[in-house]
């Protein structure tokens, strides 16, 4: 009957004062449950990942302290479980850098485009990046990073895994070389390509010759000249039948040992002298050196007529091919497998 009459009357203040109080006679006004200590806490219910997704329709606020996997306190805001952060641990800092498959940035975080932005509105951030990427206006606004359709590479703090570290270019506020923000153009490592000239033959064709087409050509003009002909010897050909020659000239009374009249030759003679047949036989000609007249400025048409080699039996021909090369292939850029998506930072 003690107990009953306790409980009662606990029950009893609860109406009367519609708060309760624990470790303190003078509850909080705005409280229900107000408890006071000095040396303990609050104890909630504690349960595994599994014990605390097993209870049934769990309300709206309703809150445990879960044991293992993400240890941590978990509150159910009437849709889905969500832990409780701790900042130290779980709070991202501004300026982190993520990327991100959409379209637009997620709530508390700005494009890397190198757009300029308020410095007031967002203070923090400028507090950590300064001007470091662009003045902005120079008095309101800074620039973001400019992340825009390029890839991230780790500062290469004298590691030489970039080995042109050293000329990397302004990152927007006067820095450049080995430092995070310079930025590099596309570039490809030094390297060539050689193109052996093949020595070729062709296929054995069988015994064949080569014709060469009847050309006609012109020389060149070589101004007002005349042309020289060698004296040479020449016979006459072939060899003419018996025969013999006629002379011309003339009978003088010329005094001498073999009587008083003989004939003389004479182109313009008035009188032939016909010499004896002597036989088959051919005549010498002595042709002398004689130049043309000059016939001013002309030039010499020469006709080379068709030839054709000799046949020289089954046989190849072998060809010599100059360096060359290839045709231009490939893109724009070189460029790994890829995939584009949103770089955001944390302001």
């Amino acid at each position: 009957m003690k107990y009953i009459a306790l409980l009662i009357a606990f029950f009893i203040g609860i109406i009367t004062y519609a708060q309760v109080g624990i470790g303190t006679s003078t509850p909080d006004n705005s409280s229900v449950l107000d408890i006071s200590s000095s040396d303990k806490g609050i104890l909630i219910p504690r349960l595994s990942a599994i014990e605390r997704l097993s209870i049934t329709s769990p309300a709206e606020g309703l809150m445990v302290y879960q044991t293992d996997d993400v240890e941590g306190f978990y509150f159910y805001d009437g849709t889905s479980w969500d832990r409780v952060l701790k900042e130290s641990k779980d709070a991202i800092p501004v300026g982190a850098i993520f990327t991100f498959p959409i379209d637009t940035a997620p709530s508390g975080y700005l494009i890397c485009d190198g757009s300029a932005v308020s410095r007031t509105t967002y203070a923090n951030l400028f507090a950590l990046l300064g001007t470091t990427y662009g003045m902005g206006d120079g008095s309101t606004t800074f620039n973001l990073p400019d992340y825009r359709g390029k890839f991230m590479r780790g500062v290469d703090n004298g590691s030489g895994n970039d080995p042109d570290a050293t000329t990397r270019q302004d990152r927007g506020d006067g820095t450049i070389g080995d430092a995070v923000g310079t930025q590099q153009n596309g570039a490809m490592a030094i390297h060539n390509h050689a193109v052996n000239a093949p020595h070729a033959t062709t296929d054995s064709a069988g015994s064949h010759s080569h014709y060469t087409n009847t050309t006609n050509l012109s020389t060149q003009n070589s101004g007002n000249h005349s042309h020289l002909t060698s004296p040479s010897n020449a016979y006459t050909s072939p060899p003419s039948a018996q025969h013999n020659h006629a002379l011309r000239g003339e009978y003088r009374n010329v005094s001498g040992a073999f009587g008083s009249t003989r004939f003389v030759l004479d182109n313009g003679g008035p009188q032939t002298f016909i010499t004896l047949a002597s036989g088959n036989h051919t005549h010498t000609v002595n042709i002398p050196s004689v130049s043309t007249n000059n016939s001013g400025n002309h030039n010499h048409s020469l006709t080379i007529p068709g030839l054709s080699t000799d046949n020289t039996g089954s046989h190849n021909h072998t060809l010599n091919l100059p360096s060359f090369n290839s045709d231009d292939t490939g893109t724009s850029e070189n460029r790994p497998t890829n995939i584009s998506v949103l770089w955001c930072i944390k302001y």
